[in-house]
């Protein structure tokens, strides 16, 4: 039989494996609740990482819009331009360098709004291209008129040594090409 001692014993073993099993139970609670905690700090990092994500491909998104809406606008503007319908008028004093309508416009209000909508969205990017076109349009076309007008005059001359009367024709030319001021051919500066 077993003696009180031996039950005391038993009883102690009992009482310290409870008191291990319960600190272990303790512990792998802690532990748990560690991990839990860490598991949701984790996907709330995720949720804002994923917010940020989400608004920068937000951000791309809209601008790639704004983008595709302005180079829409401008192909649109560069049409019209080419058309005639719009064009590009320097700085004056009252007002800034700007995209007008041209001779080319329709006198209707409703088809000219609708030509000002379409390129509303090319902003100063049409006023520059169209300028550039304009500039080089009127530097090639000066180059010609010189041409022109150096033509002309040399063919005058040729009449002249042969004794032929000036043709009006010719002195037209001429004139519409003369440079103001000047005693040489070229266009009107």
């Amino acid at each position: 039989m077993k003696s009180a001692q031996d039950e005391v014993e038993a009883v102690e073993r009992k009482k310290r494996d409870s008191f291990a099993a319960l600190a272990q139970a303790e512990v792998r609670k802690q532990v748990t609740d560690l991990a839990v905690v860490a598991a949701q700090e984790a996907r709330a990092e995720e949720e804002r990482a994923a917010a940020v994500v989400n608004a920068q491909a937000e951000a791309v998104r809209t601008a790639s819009q704004t983008a595709a809406v302005r180079i829409e606008a401008l192909a649109k503007g560069l049409g019209f331009l080419a058309a005639g319908a719009v064009a590009w008028r320097p700085e004056t004093e009252e007002r800034p360098e700007r995209i007008s309508f041209g001779p080319q416009a329709p006198r209707d209000q409703d088809a000219r709004r609708s030509i000002a909508e379409a390129v509303a969205g090319a902003g100063p990017w049409l006023t520059r291209l169209a300028k550039l076109v304009q500039v080089t349009v009127d530097a090639v076309l000066r180059q010609e008129r010189q041409k022109l007008a150096r033509d002309a005059a040399d063919l005058a001359a040729v009449r002249a040594e042969m004794g032929l009367p000036e043709d009006g024709r010719l002195r037209r030319v001429r004139a519409a090409h003369q440079i103001v001021g000047s005693d040489g051919p070229g266009l009107e500066s």
